[in-house]
């Protein structure tokens, strides 16, 4: 029984799959960060809205 993929030895067929799955790692860790990065913003904004107040610290 022959392979249908002769010219494809299984080296190159990991190093694809490592490749992709690498790939898909990335992209769901870089989804993360920008979703944290999200959730810091909106707490830098909300802090800088309260220390920024007129008259809130008696001065």
């Amino acid at each position: 029984m022959e392979l249908m993929l002769e010219n494809v030895n299984a080296v190159e067929l990991l190093t694809a799959a490592g490749v992709l799955l690498n790939s898909y790692w990335l992209y769901r860790l870089n989804s993360k960060f920008d979703a944290l990065t999200g959730r810091v913003n909106e707490l830098s904004v909300a802090h800088n809205a309260h220390v920024n107040a007129p008259g809130l610290h008696g001065r």
